[in-house]
C-alpha cells in the first residue's frame, strides 16, 4: 500500500504586486496559503498592508501538487530546496507571532550566522532567530532559509533577560513600538 506523502511549507514565487491574487487562488488548491503582511503608514497617516516578502507566497501542500501550482496566474515559481525539504514549520510559526503581535519590522539581508535565541516572554513568545546589535539598538533576526530572506525585528534592551541554557539564549522581551 502507497503510503501518503505529508504536507510540506513551500514558498511560491509571484509576479510583482500579485502576492494577494495568487494568495486567494491557491485557497482552494492547497491545503493552506499564507501570505504574511506588515502594517505600514503611508501618507496622510493612512495604513495600509504590504506582504512582508515581496513576490513570494507560502503554501502548506504535499510536493506532487507543486507542479500544477505553476498554472495559476501570477504564479512564476515554486520554490524547492533540495537540502531544505521545503520550509520547516517554525518559520511560518515565527512569522505569524511577528505579524500577530503587530511589531514593526524591516528587511535585513539574510543572516546564517549569529547565535541562535528564541523569546521566553511577551508577545514574541517563542519566536527563534538571531541577535544582531546595531548602535544602540538591539535586533531579533528571523529568516526563511528557503527563499533566502530575513526580517528584523527590534527587542527593547531594558526590557531584556538573558539566561544561557544549552547554546540557546532565552530571555524575556517586549518589542519595541513606533513612536
Amino acid at each position: 500500500m502507497a503510503r501518503a506523502e505529508s504536507s510540506r511549507w513551500h514558498a511560491i514565487h509571484v509576479r510583482a504586486r500579485f502576492e494577494r491574487v495568487v494568495a486567494f487562488r491557491l485557497q482552494d488548491k492547497v491545503e493552506e496559503s499564507y501570505l504574511p503582511l506588515r502594517r505600514v503608514v503611508g501618507p496622510h497617516h493612512r495604513s495600509i498592508h504590504l506582504p512582508l516578502f515581496p513576490g513570494y507566497v507560502f503554501c502548506k501542500c504535499p510536493s506532487s501538487v507543486l507542479p500544477s501550482l505553476l498554472m495559476v496566474p501570477g504564479v512564476l515559481s515554486a520554490i524547492v530546496s533540495e537540502s531544505v525539504g521545503g520550509i520547516r514549520e517554525q518559520e511560518i510559526i515565527n512569522l505569524r507571532r511577528i505579524v500577530t503581535a503587530g511589531v514593526p519590522s524591516q528587511s535585513r539581508p539574510f543572516k546564517t550566522e549569529g547565535r541562535m535565541v528564541v523569546v521566553e516572554k511577551g508577545p514574541l513568545s517563542g519566536v527563534a532567530g538571531m541577535l544582531e546589535q546595531r548602535a544602540a539598538n538591539l535586533f531579533l533576526i528571523v529568516s526563511v532559509e528557503a527563499i533566502q530572506r530575513s526580517i528584523a525585528v527590534e527587542i527593547d534592551q531594558t526590557c531584556t533577560k538573558f539566561a544561557d541554557a544549552r547554546n540557546l539564549i532565552v530571555w524575556e522581551a517586549l518589542p519595541v513600538t513606533g513612536n
